[in-house]
């Protein structure tokens, strides 16, 4: 489930995590369910201003673009990047102003097959503050920011609830923030980095298959549903 992301902060919350302004808390909103699917637009933290939270679109577009958004996530999903790729990747080697972000979630999602059918999950941090996830992004003429988030090898913890991928969003502890947004990371520092395990203490449980659904997003479905035939596994 790398398309769907949680933030269910309040400004309050997420200004006191982080310890940070909202640049326009007008505009802030909660959202349980961020799918990748549509145009969704996520609190960032950007290298070039690292002292407020700013607004992000989920999905990477090339500098010059100037069609919707809908229309380059049709033709190519860049809502991810795997950085062993990075290098093979012409997004990410044309966009000229790329840099280096990081997204503030309150979850994340999983899925396990299980005996022909699969079961969602629900990953969040043990003390249910925000956390974060790296992320790259550039912004636009228009001043719009758009990000990619960033992949990595799934660890042990993760791998009992997700077996139909080896990558999982990059997960960054407070501290990992400020190293993440380092402008004089070299590129084998920055990939180091990434393969290091997270500092942030995850927790999850399996929800509501609703999550599945396009379109549904309630509070409750974040309440744990217990799977008799999962419970045995």
């Amino acid at each position: 489930m790398k398309y769907k992301l949680s933030n269910t902060a309040s400004i309050k919350e997420l200004e006191e995590f982080t310890g940070l302004p909202l640049k326009h808390p007008n505009v802030y909103a909660k959202s349980p369910i961020i799918t990748g699917f549509q145009e969704a637009i996520t609190p960032v933290i950007t290298e070039n201003n690292p002292k407020e939270i700013e607004f992000g679109i989920w999905g990477l577009l090339p500098d010059n673009f100037n069609e919707d958004w809908e229309v380059f996530q049709n033709a190519i999903d860049t809502l991810t990047i795997n950085p062993s790729n990075i290098d093979e990747d012409i997004l990410f080697n044309e966009s000229l102003n790329l840099k280096k972000c990081v997204v503030a979630v309150t979850g994340f999602f999983t899925s396990y097959l299980h005996n022909g059918k699969i079961y969602p999950y629900y990953v969040y941090s043990e003390n249910k503050d925000p956390f974060f996830l790296a992320a790259y992004y550039n912004t636009l003429t228009d001043g719009f920011i758009t990000f990619s988030i960033v992949l990595n090898t799934v660890d042990s913890n993760i791998k009992k609830i997700q077996n139909l991928s080896k990558l999982t969003p990059k997960v960054l502890s407070s501290a990992d923030k400020d190293i993440w947004l380092n402008k004089n990371f070299s590129k084998l520092e920055l990939t180091e980095f990434i393969d290091k395990p997270t500092g942030v203490s995850l927790k999850s449980h399996t929800i509501s298959k609703d999550l599945f659904n396009m379109g549904i997003s309630y509070y409750s479905m974040f309440d744990e549903v217990k799977y008799s035939e999962l419970i045995q596994k």
